[in-house]
């Protein structure tokens, strides 16, 4: 069906008694106009002037500069400011982030006072209307981060390795279909990463094979992820994770097939692309995390955690699930899609939560890449340990740019290894031109 224009859905839905929010037409996600009327209606009345009857209380984030307002006197939604404009992804990451902190502000139950008492534009003159306004309020959540989430999925599927999965659902989906669509959720995070490293390795390799980074794996259905892997939790079910490899020709023109020289260097060097292209990318700035039981907050790079296992590199954001806060924060801002875990299997009302792991680090943080391969030692040329950057359990090890260029450079001028003619020396001139040529990442 087409999408609902704002007309539409301004005739349909009525600001002061709305339809529940998994009723709202369903609008295209680049639409701000929709995007304004929808957080108008359901999480912020006020849109972005309203707060407390508190005078003491103020604003933390204001209403996002992009999105138009709901303007009461000619019935309709402003147009959108004139300024220059983000990508649609980063409008909908940021969208996401102010509903995060609508919610934010709704979990905090004020004292209530007939006629005074009013949260984000919204009048609240009993404990029934306040429990009914922040249920809307995370049914809305639910509605945005899975229409946001649906959408940065959706823009990862021209980037799917076609051989992974020939006839099935695109691998960025999980592998199992609901009433015949596929089930895809990425968070938005993960696809503005992967195309700005993807951007990265075109500069460098385009010329080969399919020119990007493939995609192996994205998101997964917790019925999916029992099938495939043996890890009890993961970040693919909540959305925040995908695997990936370059071109499967890429990876077989390099010496030592026997040994997987050519997917063990490649993993290394993505774990290492991924984390450089965040940190010098204008959209991953840091994030301000609360220091558990502590009042102190700490500032965190906001790069991926990235896993050097044996058959693909894992790019994860799982951690960034975990940064919003303690187990009930988490249950009250976070929606139900980045939440699939049952807190107690024995409480059905104990609610959900995000990933967690006792084994490995992945939803702790970011970390830093131990054992990375930086300075290539052309004695080392056949007999390379990659166990020493798979560092299992953890796998947190990397390849930079420089070694790459180096091993490359050792193989084509001394040990006669021509790469197929696919790999030459443009392109180690281009490795070490590449922007994301320094180390370790602090």
């Amino acid at each position: 069906m087409p999408y609902a224009t704002i007309g539409e859905i301004l005739s349909r839905v009525d600001r002061r008694s709305p339809c529940p929010p998994g009723q709202f037409p369903d609008f295209d996600p680049e639409n701000l106009k929709a995007w304004a009327y929808f957080i108008h209606v359901y999480l912020d009345f006020s849109q972005g002037t309203g707060w407390f009857a508190s005078p003491v209380a103020t604003r933390t984030m204001e209403w996002p500069s992009f999105l138009p307002r709901y303007n009461e006197g000619s019935g309709r939604v402003d147009d959108p400011p004139l300024l220059a404009r983000l990508s649609h992804l980063e409008e909908l990451r940021k969208i996401l982030d102010y509903i995060s902190y609508c919610m934010r502000v709704w979990r905090i139950k004020p004292v209530i006072i007939p006629g005074s008492t009013t949260i984000l534009g919204f009048s609240i003159d009993s404990d029934d209307a306040y429990n009914g306004c922040f249920q809307r309020a995370k049914d809305a959540c639910d509605v945005a981060w899975e229409k946001v989430m649906s959408y940065s999925a959706r823009r990862l599927y021209p980037y799917a390795d076609p051989w992974e999965r020939p006839g099935g659902p695109n691998v960025v989906a999980s592998g199992d279909r609901e009433e015949g669509e596929d089930v895809a959720f990425i968070l938005p995070d993960i696809t503005l990463l992967y195309l700005e490293a993807n951007q990265e390795w075109q500069q460098v390799f385009g010329d080969i094979g399919s020119g990007n980074i493939e995609i192996q794996a994205g998101y997964r259905t917790q019925n999916w992820q029992r099938r495939v892997s043996r890890a009890r939790q993961s970040a693919h079910v909540a959305g925040a994770a995908i695997d990936a490899l370059p071109p499967q020709v890429f990876m077989d023109c390099f010496p030592f097939q026997e040994d997987n020289y050519g997917k063990r260097i490649s993993i290394g060097y993505l774990c290492w692309l991924f984390r450089r292209a965040a940190q010098n990318s204008p959209y991953f700035r840091e994030i301000v995390v609360l220091n558990r039981g502590q009042p102190n907050e700490t500032r965190v790079p906001r790069i991926p955690k990235t896993l050097c296992e044996p058959g693909t590199a894992h790019i994860s954001f799982g951690w960034l699930l975990h940064a919003v806060g303690s187990r009930d924060v988490r249950q009250d801002v976070l929606p139900s899609v980045t939440r699939p875990y049952p807190v107690d299997a024995n409480d059905p009302d104990a609610g959900t939560d995000v990933p967690t792991s006792r084994t490995r680090d992945e939803f702790q943080g970011p970390g830093q890449l131990n054992h990375l391969w930086d300075v290539f030692d052309p004695t080392q040329y056949a007999t390379l340990n990659f166990g020493a950057i798979s560092n299992q359990p953890d796998y947190s090890g990397g390849i930079s740019a420089r070694w790459l260029a180096s091993y490359i450079s050792e193989a084509l001028n001394n040990r006669g290894w021509d790469f197929g003619r696919l790999i030459r020396q443009h392109h180690v001139d281009r490795l070490n031109n590449q922007d994301a040529r320094i180390g370790q990442i602090d």
